[in-house]
């Protein structure tokens, strides 16, 4: 998190917050970081002890020390009445409570932020900036790294925010929910739109028909004069009115057509078909070693080339453990796991994003990963998921989030997989990409299983949501919606 200053245009007292990074790993527990943020706070109870101390101490009370007595009282007094106004004794209690419903309970919170990983820690610094309630509150993906229930939460606290807010992001109902308006960036102009990004993207398929007709009516315009122009061009008697048409032909200015950017494209190759059962869990219990939590007790259930399932639930429950048991990167503590032995399967993760050598360009990673093949293959292995010729040739270091994860998803499905399980694929794909995604999902033949808390990527992919609740995994019998309700009950 930074505070950001000297921004041209803003009164040098409007106070501006970027979340950017996550909180520092150090000794201060979770509780203490959110409460640190709050420097005025932090000061004035620094001062307010001070004098404390002085007072106790008899300092004021040695002779000739009557005048910084009497300042020191005034002082004390300022500064109870300040801390009185900033409701300084409530701050522990309002910083708690950010941070559960960011999903920290009490137990984390007296944790070491050192203790966490960085997407925690991105949910410290979240915590931090709501907490200081900055004029101007700037967010970067601020669900990436949040489960469903904190994203539920977020999406209310923003609702009321008092202030202004900024927001980056892929969620389209995350946005839907938040946003009263949508500036849009092309071609280095900023064009606001009021209302939702459902309403925005209306307004830009309005305006993008409405530009269309205007500039084929323009050229049909000019068509028809040109054509008069033409005829008449050699006709001494026309040759006034050929000129006017000349001028008025000159006059007319071409229509600035929306440029399209060029489309994302997601095309999962084909991997034929596997006869059922794929895979199946035969009273499967699991435990990590030297843990005394069992994550998941007596499981059941099976997949088959059409199963198309989303799991859900807060973090920590197990749902990317259950993707690893799916797998085979983990086994059960008790109970069989029997996979097809003609079926392939590919994982997806941010691990997946973050393993890529960024020394590499994406055509020397995919060489390096699956060797001996002809380059051909490789280029267009990596032009099915949007990485086109000039970026297969760019050191992947200079690629933003979204191309990264474009490249992860080429090396996984190199093998052609019958079973897609994916851990939060959407994040760090832009809304374009996520569509995309959606249409890949759509036409591929095999099985997709994912976690994820995109609402309009599990509606438009998936068939049935599976719970995580109790060490049971079960389904559940409604739509995305409905199951947003239930968590807000």
């Amino acid at each position: 998190m930074s505070s950001c200053h000297n921004i041209k245009g803003l009164p040098a007292s409007c106070q501006v917050l970027h979340v950017e990074q996550e909180a520092e790993a150090t000794d201060e527990t979770v509780l203490e970081a959110v409460l640190s943020c709050d420097v005025e706070r932090a000061e004035l109870l620094a001062e307010e002890a001070e004098i404390m101390a002085r007072i106790d101490s008899g300092a004021s009370a040695k002779p000739g020390a009557d005048e910084h007595a009497s300042g020191d009282l005034a002082r004390l007094q300022e500064v109870s009445k300040r801390l009185l106004e900033i409701d300084a004794a409530g701050a522990e209690a309002r910083a708690a409570s950010l941070l559960s419903g960011l999903s920290f309970d009490d137990e984390m919170m007296r944790r070491p932020t050192k203790t966490f990983s960085g997407g925690w820690r991105m949910r410290v610094s979240l915590a931090c900036a709501l907490f200081v309630e900055p004029d101007l509150l700037l967010l970067d993906e601020p669900t990436n790294h949040l489960d469903l229930h904190a994203v539920l939460w977020l999406e209310d606290y923003l609702t009321r925010w008092p202030k202004t807010v900024l927001i980056v992001s892929h969620a389209r109902e995350f946005l839907n929910s938040v946003c009263t308006d949508i500036i849009h960036l092309k071609s280095k102009k900023l064009t606001t739109y009021r209302g939702t990004y459902d309403n925005f993207e209306k307004q830009l398929r309005e305006h993008i028909r409405n530009q269309r007709s205007q500039a084929e009516s323009v050229e049909r315009q000019k068509k028809h004069i040109q054509a008069f122009v033409d005829k008449f061009r050699y006709n001494a008697k026309r040759a006034s009115l050929v000129q006017s048409r000349i001028k008025a032909l000159e006059r007319i200015a071409d229509v600035d057509l929306y440029e399209e950017d060029a489309e994302y494209v997601f095309n999962f190759p084909d991997p034929g078909t596997v006869e059922p059962p794929v895979m199946g869990f035969d009273n499967v219990s699991f435990r990590y070693p030297g843990s005394s939590r069992t994550l998941f007790k007596n499981l059941d259930f099976g997949l088959d080339m059409g199963s198309r399932l989303a799991i859900v639930g807060p973090n920590g429950i197990g749902k990317t453990t259950l993707l690893k048991l799916i797998s085979g990167d983990l086994e059960p503590t008790e109970g069989h796991v029997t996979r097809s032995p003609k079926a392939r399967m590919a994982t997806f993760s941010q691990h997946h994003v973050d393993g890529l050598d960024l020394s590499l360009t994406p055509l020397q990673y995919l060489e390096k990963q699956f060797p001996s093949n002809p380059e051909p293959r490789y280029r267009g292995h990596l032009a099915s998921f949007g990485i086109p010729a000039e970026l297969a040739m760019q050191p992947m270091f200079t690629l933003s989030g979204g191309q990264k994860s474009r490249v992860a998803f080429a090396k996984i499905t190199w093998t052609k997989p019958h079973i897609l399980l994916l851990d939060e694929p959407s994040n760090h794909l832009d809304i374009d990409a996520v569509d995309a995604l959606v249409k890949g999902l759509t036409l591929f033949p095999g099985a997709v299983l994912m976690v994820s808390h995109d609402q309009h990527l599990i509606e438009a992919t998936v068939d049935e949501l599976w719970m995580c609740e109790n060490g049971h995994v079960t389904p559940f019998h409604g739509t995305f919606e409905e199951y947003k309700q239930r968590l807000r009950k």
